[in-house]
């Protein structure tokens, strides 16, 4: 469209040039002056289209230019509106286009017309009618296809949103330029220039039209996303309590939006909200309704008696998008949740809390689902493992942190996936055995008696023996009973040395001291993470596999742990974190 309208306009000026004493340059130059001084105004209309009132000035050029001539006329006011709004340069080849196209074809019709009907009294009349319904149909396709594209929308919808934009302000200018056409020739001038001044009259009321739509949809619709909003969401379940009969609804939140908005800014995390409902509106069916009911939530109904996968296409909707991200972008996930009529509920509302609560599921399961890695962990062994460190807060979250560090320390010394897993579900119940050391014993704060000393040494048995009842992996057993063993021998409750000590226990064991040191205790306060290191090494081919100490080192080397482990998870108690999880039990 652009190289056509370019080289219309190009083929044009040629002609002027070369016709230069056959014009009727008094009316060019002053529609062309009318249109540096009006094209630029505009108002926007709801749709995303403009109406300009400078364009159906530009369409008296049709009965009063020949078609090769009226390409010329905007081409100055196209140039400063253009410039105006800093567009890139082949914005202006596509706006000349645009209008230029559109006047061609009108004139074209109009002569067309004036053909058969030069015998007709008003023949001039009677030819720029069909003329400008030509233009019209023509102009409103070409404005369709640019917004269309620019608002990411259907052509048939914004074809709909503009026949629908077609107001009284249309129909006024186009009754202008009629008028215009019965004028004298000999007082063409003055026509124009009153013709201007109605016309600018009519775009006052059309501007007003415009910002009255736009405050209506501003009540209904969310001004970031352009979705519909809260008001719109809480009107359709006050509508469908007692109507629904069909249908299913579906909840998407944002994890770690806070943290997007904290590191990157608020500009950042409002990019994320558009793609999102952009994403949304591309990957979900037509006729699809979507609100923004909260900050970073949004609500997806969609009627229909046959189930659609809301959670499987909205999900790879995201991961196609996340795909094409800038890197600090490359972190975006969802959580979604999908209740369906009428096997979760009857209602929008009953829907929309079983789709919730199953959105909160799935972001709570999304802590422990990192690179494609599903953590289950029963219900039952969390439990105990929150009623230990209920009993001890010093230790709050260090089962949590162990698992972190392990598993970071395993993805450095690449281990495999099955082992990545193993690594992560041992660190999260590496303590359970402590649920049998009596309360005096666990918070004493002075040195423990020898024989206090033997039932603290029990504990890896006791959460061996428990975890064996609930059928964990071997390898997750053998993390559990021997995660205190030492490189040199010295370690329980089997005093295994070296490689005796199963890959997965050693692991476990410098990730568990380490947090350890750096935790508060009853007794001391925490180290920092230096001297931790320090300890480490000093260590190293005593109490630790010397391997594992190195492959520690290098994964702190550019940032702590600690640090990394904080920004992982927002919380770092495993009390919060778990607090009113279901996860499936391991297969």
């Amino acid at each position: 469209m652009s190289l056509v309208g370019t080289a219309m306009a190009v083929h044009g000026i040629a002609l002027i040039v070369e016709h230069e004493r056959d014009l009727h340059w008094s009316v060019l130059l002053e529609l062309g002056c009318i249109g540096l001084i009006l094209l630029p105004w505009s108002v926007r209309l709801p749709s995303g289209a403009s109406w300009r009132p400078g364009v159906p000035l530009m369409m008296m050029s049709i009965f009063l230019l020949q078609p090769a001539y009226v390409v010329v006329v905007p081409i100055a006011g196209l140039i400063v509106l253009t410039a105006k709004a800093r567009a890139p340069w082949w914005k202006y080849f596509e706006t000349i286009a645009h209008v230029g196209i559109g006047l061609y074809v009108g004139a074209k019709a109009y002569y067309a017309f004036l053909g058969l009907f030069h015998l007709t009294p008003f023949a001039m009349t009677l030819s720029l009618l069909p003329a400008l319904l030509v233009h019209l149909l023509v102009n409103r396709l070409i404005s369709a296809l640019i917004v269309a594209n620019r608002e990411r929308r259907s052509l048939r919808e914004q074809i709909r949103l503009t026949v629908k934009e077609l107001h009284w302000g249309y129909l006024n200018a186009y009754f202008l330029i009629v008028v215009a056409s019965l004028l004298d020739h000999r007082t063409m001038e003055l026509g124009i220039l009153a013709i201007t001044i109605l016309q600018v009259g009519i775009f006052k009321s059309v501007g007003h039209y415009s910002r009255m739509e736009q405050i209506k949809q501003s009540a209904w619709k969310d001004g970031l996303t352009n979705l519909e909003n809260r008001a719109s969401w809480e009107l359709f379940c006050d509508s469908a309590q007692t109507g629904m009969s069909d249908g299913q609804i579906g909840v998407v939140d944002v994890n770690d939006f806070k943290d997007i908005n904290d590191k990157h800014g608020h500009l950042v995390g409002d990019e994320v909200l558009r793609q999102i409902a952009d994403t949304l509106q591309a990957v979900l069916p037509r006729g699809a309704r979507i609100f923004r009911v909260g900050g970073d939530e949004f609500a997806v109904f969609v009627r229909g008696v046959q189930r659609v996968d809301l959670v499987g296409a909205i999900q790879t909707g995201i991961a196609a998008r996340r795909a094409l991200q800038p890197a600090h972008l490359g972190n975006l996930f969802v959580s979604v949740g999908q209740a369906v009529w009428p096997d979760d509920g009857r209602t929008v509302t009953d829907l929309f809390v079983v789709a919730d609560r199953r959105m909160y599921e799935a972001k709570r399961s999304a802590r422990y689902t990192e690179s494609g890695i599903d953590f289950g962990i029963p219900a039952s062994v969390l439990s105990l493992i929150l009623a230990i460190e209920s009993r001890d807060p010093y230790t709050s979250g260090h089962n949590l942190r162990v698992a972190y560090y392990a598993w970071q320390l395993a993805l450095h010394m690449d281990v495999d996936m099955a082992t990545l897993k193993t690594i992560f579900r041992a660190g999260l119940v590496h303590d359970v055995g402590k649920i049998g050391i009596p309360d005096a014993i666990l918070n004493k704060q002075g040195k423990l008696t020898a024989e206090e000393y033997r039932v603290v040494q029990q504990h890896p048995v006791t959460g061996y023996e428990m975890c064996v009842k609930l059928d964990f992996a071997s390898s997750e057993l053998d993390a559990i009973r021997y995660h205190h063993e030492r490189w040199d021998g010295s370690g329980y409750p089997s005093g295994l040395n070296g490689l005796q000590t199963p890959v997965v226990a050693r692991i476990l064991a410098v990730a568990d001291v380490y947090d350890a040191l750096t935790s508060s205790r009853v007794y001391r306060e925490a180290w920092t993470h230096d001297a931790a290191m320090d300890y480490l090494v000093a260590q190293r081919g005593r109490q630790f596999d010397p391997a594992c100490v190195d492959q520690w080192i290098d994964v702190n080397r550019d940032r702590p742990q600690r640090e990394q482990f904080l920004a992982w998870v927002q919380d770092t108690s495993l009390k919060d974190a778990l607090r009113d999880m279901t996860l499936p039990a391991q297969p």
